[in-house]
C-alpha cells in the first residue's frame, strides 16, 4: 500500500477550528479512529475562542490541560497528549504555534515491605522498594 502525497497540497490556512478539522481528517485517512480526541479537541479549539486567542500557546494549553477540578492525572495525561498532537501538526504550518511540553504529574508506585526487612536494613536502603519472599503480611509506609 502506498500513500501519495500531493506536492500542491497547500498549508492549512484560517481559524484553528478549520485547522482541527483538517488534522481530524488527516488522522482518521490515516486509520485512527480519533474519537474521544477529536471531542477534546475540539473543547480546546472552544476554549481558546473564549479567551479570544488564534494560537496555541504553551501557557493557554497548560491551562486548559488542568482546567477541570477534580480531574486524575491519566485524564490531565490524555488531554495533553491530544494537544501536543495539534500543537506539532500546526507548527509545521504556524511558527509562533507553540508545542507544550510532555511533562505531567508522576504517580510514585510505593511497594509493600515486610516490618522485618525494614528494621534489618541500613537506614540508606530503607527507601528502596524491596519485595520479601516471606510469609509475614506487608505493611504500608
Amino acid at each position: 500500500m502506498s500513500i501519495l502525497v500531493s506536492a500542491s497540497a497547500s498549508p492549512p490556512a484560517g481559524s484553528l477550528r478549520e485547522m482541527l478539522e483538517q488534522y481530524v481528517a488527516m488522522r482518521r485517512r490515516l486509520g485512527y479512529k480519533f474519537q474521544h480526541q477529536g471531542r477534546m479537541l475540539t473543547g480546546f479549539v472552544e476554549y481558546l475562542e473564549q479567551r479570544g486567542e488564534t494560537t496555541i500557546t504553551v501557557a493557554s494549553a497548560m491551562a486548559w490541560v488542568t482546567a477541570p477540578q477534580g480531574a486524575s492525572i491519566c485524564y490531565q495525561r490524555q488531554r495533553l497528549s491530544a494537544v501536543r498532537g495539534l500543537a506539532r501538526h500546526l507548527a509545521a504550518f504556524d511558527p509562533a504555534c507553540q508545542i507544550p511540553p510532555a511533562c505531567s504529574p508522576r504517580r510514585r508506585r510505593r511497594f509493600p515491605i515486610c516490618t522485618h526487612l525494614r528494621r534489618s536494613r541500613p537506614s540508606s536502603m530503607r527507601r528502596a522498594p524491596w519485595r520479601c519472599r516471606c510469609r509475614r503480611p506487608p505493611t504500608r509506609r
